[in-house]
């Protein structure tokens, strides 16, 4: 018998990324540059450009609530920050800066936002503080930011799942998105919980039929496949055939996923010697 489709699983963990910031600039020897002089005046960031994997945010403003001067040139800046968070909801979220561009320094670069809901703006009262030597012109769009936060698991069918992944990001690689990191994507446990959370006996099976497929995928040998095919080759019942079948066909679901299995799984015989 040779092997057809069928496979995966997933749930849910924190994801980190980079952002850098595009914005204004300005600034003179014996003054603070005109975007930093107004005390509550917003930086506006201007474009984003992601680096490396991120979370669907980003820094929109930068807001003047305190200055300390330091010596004839050099002043201490007190920031608060305006976040954006266009993906899911997170909780226990941390923004930071990872560095400043010539002139700055970075102080306390880091904000503890806490709970961000999904598709929101917010402004953190923890803020950042820099040190800038005003005979160099301030730069926002030099800052490069992190973001970690933890994403808020859903409930389906009294199933916890993880948040539903950015389509774009999830099918940009082999891989796609396993936010908790179990070897199943997110989209995948979450079809599993919409679709067969009554049957968990079957539950079980598709779920270890899921991560296998996902193994075999992603880190393909001989030990992988074979894990993959131990999961389902003595089931004779049809309808969990059919199942693990539809679920199979929903991990497959880009053209780089479909021939990395064809190529996987090429002239494999299922052996049900045993069973």
């Amino acid at each position: 018998m040779r092997h057809g489709l069928f496979c995966a699983k997933t749930l849910a963990v924190w994801t980190a990324g980079v952002i850098l910031i595009s914005g204004c600039g300005g600034g003179s020897d014996n003054s603070a540059p005109s975007e930093i002089r107004p005390t509550a005046k917003a930086l506006a960031m201007g474009r984003v450009q992601e680096a490396g994997p991120v979370l669907n945010v980003a820094v929109l403003s930068l807001t003047k609530v305190g200055e300390k001067r330091i010596s004839r040139t050099v002043y201490e800046y007190v920031f608060r920050i305006s976040i954006k968070n266009s993906g899911s909801a997170y909780t226990g979220f941390v923004s930071s800066i990872l560095s400043a561009g010539q002139g700055t320094t970075v102080l306390d670069g880091q904000v503890n936002v806490g709970d961000i809901s999904a598709d929101a703006v917010v402004m953190p009262a923890d803020t950042v503080m820099l040190r800038h030597d005003r005979t160099i012109a301030f730069r926002p769009e030099a800052l490069v930011w992190t973001f970690v936060g933890v994403p808020v698991a859903e409930i389906i069918n009294g199933i916890v799942v993880p948040p539903l992944p950015n389509p774009a990001l999830n099918q940009s690689t082999l891989a796609g998105v396993d936010t908790n990191r179990d070897g199943i994507r997110d989209d995948i446990e979450r079809l599993i919980a919409q679709k067969f959370w009554q049957d968990k006996d079957s539950l079980v099976l598709i779920r270890l039929n899921m991560k296998t497929l996902q193994s075999a995928l992603v880190s393909p040998s001989v030990d992988t496949v074979q894990a993959s095919i131990n999961t389902f080759r003595c089931t004779r019942d049809d309808a969990l055939l059919t199942k693990l079948d539809e679920v199979a066909r929903a991990v497959l679901d880009t053209p780089l996923r479909r021939g990395t299995y064809g190529k996987v799984f090429a002239g494999v015989e299922i052996n049900r010697e045993g069973c």
